[in-house]
């Protein structure tokens, strides 16, 4: 499991992708917000974006955030088991 100087330096502003995101009750996540998700070889999954942060305080399915004054809703979620989660978004 990673820890908390783990955590901090993967998810880091320096980052292409950093985003801060707003949940519904106005707590501040950040992540890693990417609009076209790809998997490992390039391949193109599908056309909504991925929100990458940490489990713990992430949004569950069909909640709201905001990231860049655009609201999503959050579609699906994939724990990868270590204490992230990628968030499957659509634009509300």
């Amino acid at each position: 499991m990673w820890n908390a100087a783990d955590r901090a330096a993967l998810i880091d502003p320096d980052l292409p992708g950093y985003a801060l995101a707003v949940k519904t009750d106005l707590s501040v996540v950040a992540g890693l917000f990417r609009r076209t998700p790809s998997d490992a070889l390039g391949i193109v999954r599908g056309n909504n974006p991925v929100f990458f942060c940490e489990e713990s305080p992430a949004p569950l399915r069909n909640e709201s955030l905001v990231i860049d004054s655009v609201t999503y809703r959050v579609a699906g979620r994939s724990p990868d088991g270590q204490g992230f989660v990628s968030l499957d978004l659509e634009k509300v």
